[in-house]
């Protein structure tokens, strides 16, 4: 609490500021005995292993905590941060999601990593751990056009990758893509350039009218394409 007082000593300004200290088990359901639940057999390592990938999916003030967990030694405080992260997402079932987002995470480590990089920090890994794998994936390798369309212009083209989801999982969103693209022409270092997911960055052009997706692609390299506007936060008329 701030006072501001004049030379009288009569109060003329009051002003009260909110300070939250960080505190990973807050949100821990009361009367729960963590003993009994899926965490109780997770090491200090395990959890380690796996709590940093928890920013793809964390809220602003969670990160904080999961700051606190990576440098923890108290293995009751971070098995109690890893159920109630669950449990605040998914209250009816948390050990699913968090078995779902393990097994995640280790794809994206197997497969999806860019140089030192752990798959979960790869731009790829992030939307593979946000919504799972795709039920599709397009790129240069499985393209019929691609080999035509480059002759024609006479270049190589951009490395690609299209990811195709029938729905995006506990949303009403459905025929929806992913646009990675690989300006370094080399390794593994995929960028996000679009998507028409909400929230996801985009490109305005690409939203209503997919087939210049691969049409540019195919025609510019990666600095005339550039990187995708800022996510959206408000829907924009795709459902």
């Amino acid at each position: 609490v701030m006072e501001i007082r004049n030379k009288e000593n009569k109060l003329i300004l009051i002003k009260k500021k909110y300070f939250e200290r960080s505190n990973p088990t807050k949100d821990t359901p009361d009367k729960i005995d963590m003993n009994q639940t899926f965490v109780s057999k997770l090491s200090l390592d395990d959890i380690k292993k796996y709590v940093s990938g928890f920013r793809v999916l964390a809220k602003d003030n969670e990160s904080n905590s999961i700051n606190i967990i990576e440098k923890t030694s108290d293995t009751v405080m971070a098995r109690n941060f890893v159920y109630s992260f669950w449990h605040k997402r998914y209250p009816n079932n948390p050990k699913y999601y968090w078995e779902q987002y393990k097994q995640r995470s280790d794809y994206a480590d197997e497969n999806l990593s860019a140089k030192t990089r752990r798959g979960y920090t790869s731009e790829r890994g992030k939307i593979y751990i946000k919504y799972g794998p795709p039920n599709y994936i397009e790129d240069e390798r499985n393209d019929p056009d691609r080999n035509t369309a480059n002759k024609s212009i006479g270049e190589t083209g951009i490395p690609y990758q299209i990811w195709y989801y029938y729905k995006i999982e506990n949303t009403n969103q459905t025929n929806r893509l992913f646009v990675f693209i690989n300006p370094a022409k080399v390794g593994n270092n995929y960028v996000l350039t679009h998507s028409d997911v909400r929230g996801e960055i985009f490109i305005d052009r690409w939203l209503t009218n997919r087939n210049l997706i691969k049409q540019e692609i195919y025609k510019f390299g990666s600095a005339e394409i550039g990187r995708g506007s800022s996510p959206r936060t408000m829907d924009y008329g795709v459902e």
